[in-house]
Order: C-alpha cells, then structure tokens, then sequence
C-alpha cells in the first residue's frame, strides 16, 4: 500500500487520498519492482462501484498496462454483480479511446468544479 500510494503522489492523482484503499479493490504492475500502472475504485457499495485513479507512468504507456489493470478491476466488480461507472475528462482522449475499448459507453457529460483552499497569507 506504501508503495502504490507514492505511485499516486508522484504522479498526481486529482482526487487521491489514501482513505480510498478502503474503498475497494486496487489493481497495479509493476516492472522491474516498480509500480507503472494503477487502477482502483472511487466509491464502492454492493449494487455499485465508481472507477478512479486510474494512472498509467508516462514512460510506460502504449503498452496495455492500464487497460490490463482496468480490465482486471472491471471485470472483479462485475464478478460481484455490481453496476460500474467512471468520469473521465473529455480531454483525455487516450482514457476514454481504452474505456470504450473495454465496453463502457458515454451516458453524458457532467461538469464539476474543484474547490481549493487558498494559501495563508
């Protein structure tokens, strides 16, 4: 867990926090002992399961490894007969050309916003 969560520090998950390994499963590879790619849950009840943080290195793209760990995660929920979701910005067209690859469908759009702190002054 130390180590995937370093993974999602490095690389700048938006929405990450390490509460979420309660949350469900977490799917990774790792090459030569170091985690490349990473998928795992959001939010997780028994009807439905909500996809996130799913990362792949920038060096080791191309090679399947997100949508390797996807699939996995997918098809673990699934298993369970639980509905799956994700959000995915539509400016992510590598991300969404593997979802779509993997089956998921565009049900619509939906814009959010972040709220920040701001800084001591």
């Amino acid at each position: 867990m130390e180590s995937l969560n370093k993974f999602y520090i490095e690389h700048h998950a938006e929405a990450w926090t390490p509460i979420q390994f309660k949350a469900g499963p977490y799917y990774c590879i790792k090459h030569d002992g170091k985690i490349v790619s990473a998928a795992g849950v959001h939010v997780a009840t028994p009807q439905i399961a909500q996809l996130g943080n799913i990362i792949t290195d920038e060096a080791y793209r191309n090679r399947g490894y997100g949508t390797a760990c996807t699939a996995a995660l997918a098809t673990d929920l699934a298993s369970k007969g639980r509905i799956i979701s994700l959000f995915v910005r539509v400016d992510n067209a590598p991300a969404i050309s593997m979802y779509e690859k993997l089956g998921f469908i565009k049900k619509r759009e939906i814009m959010f916003l972040v709220m920040q702190k701001n800084a001591p002054q």
